[in-house]
């Protein structure tokens, strides 16, 4: 009697149609970032490595 009665949650729902040719234009998309990040990723070390030679280089100079 005091108690609120319990609604449902309306759904809205918006349709979404399947194209066969944008959905392979996405995924090959998809295809291409990922190999992207590959190749940009196998040099990040070297690049890491280098820059704390630079500092260990500077750091040993100052304190010398």
């Amino acid at each position: 009697m005091f108690l609120k009665k319990p609604s449902y949650k309306r759904f809205e729902y918006l349709p979404r149609y399947y194209d066969p040719a944008k959905e392979e234009r996405e995924r090959g998309g998809r295809r291409i970032k990922f190999e992207r990040n590959t190749r940009r990723g196998s040099h990040r070390p070297f690049i890491i490595i280098v820059i704390m030679f630079i500092l260990a280089f500077i750091l040993y100079s100052i304190f010398r």
